[in-house]
């Protein structure tokens, strides 16, 4: 079972080197970085790690996502871990992933970690804790389960997506939920393939109050525009199929 890594950065100098000496003692079987034509420090870091490859844009890109899924498509793994630059994996989580992923029934759409919220300088705000137990859950058993979800799924932090369904997700434009997009990814694969939790935390979210999630929650007028990009994905006719019978919060 081959597992990957992926990141995309932009500008993310200030917290990349943290994030970078998380990942590459993983013991992944690919790392890959994609810089999205950065203007700071972030190219001379990255090219002082000679175990990952980069793609850097030649120009900053419009749609980064479906940018990104041409480069995930071609990645000589099974899944896929999504990392960003102001995150942390800690030491484990992949080899947790493949024991999870050995001792499931078939090929889950997403194995997901507990994962902790901290702030900018590493302090513990919550733990994200989804069973006390390792749980698989089949896509019939997890559809029940969300059938009348009212909370947020879990996070794309610390998640093990199955590649073939990270690159669809890409290719449907599920970045539009803006940074929940995670949170809807791991449920949407988990309804087409099932899912795995894994007790942890095996990593780390960085909370930032000027961060993307901030100002929606503080600009109405931005927070009207997510919730119509939202509406829009989460209506599609390829996205209703897969989620009929589900209600998902925004």
């Amino acid at each position: 079972m081959k597992i990957g890594i992926v990141m995309s950065v932009y500008n993310g100098a200030k917290t990349l080197r943290r994030a970078m000496d998380g990942i590459v003692p993983q013991g992944a079987d690919e790392v890959v970085i994609i810089d999205d034509c950065s203007t700071d420090e972030t190219p001379e870091i990255l090219a002082s790690y000679p175990q990952i490859t980069v793609h850097r844009h030649p120009a900053k890109s419009e749609d980064h996502n479906k940018a990104m899924a041409p480069i995930i498509e071609a990645m000589d793994v099974d899944y896929v871990i999504g990392a960003a630059a102001d995150d942390l994996l800690y030491p484990g989580m992949v080899s947790a992933v493949r024991r999870a992923l050995a001792a499931a029934h078939g090929s889950p759409g997403v194995v997901s970690c507990e994962f902790d919220h901290v702030t900018e300088d590493g302090r513990l705000i919550r733990t994200n804790r989804f069973s006390p137990l390792q749980v698989e859950f089949t896509r019939e058993a997890y559809r029940d389960y969300v059938a009348n979800f009212t909370g947020r799924p879990a996070s794309g932090c610390t998640a093990a997506f199955r590649k073939d369904l990270l690159v669809w997700l890409q290719n449907e434009g599920y970045a539009s939920l803006g940074p929940w997009a995670d949170c809807w990814g791991c449920l949407l694969a988990s309804l087409v393939a099932g899912a795995i939790y894994v007790p942890g935390p095996l990593g780390a979210f960085t909370a930032r109050a000027d961060s993307y999630s901030g100002r929606i929650q503080r600009d109405p007028e931005a927070r009207a525009k997510y919730l119509a990009a939202a509406e829009a994905f989460l209506t599609r006719p390829s996205i209703m199929r897969v989620a009929k019978g589900v209600k998902f919060p925004i």
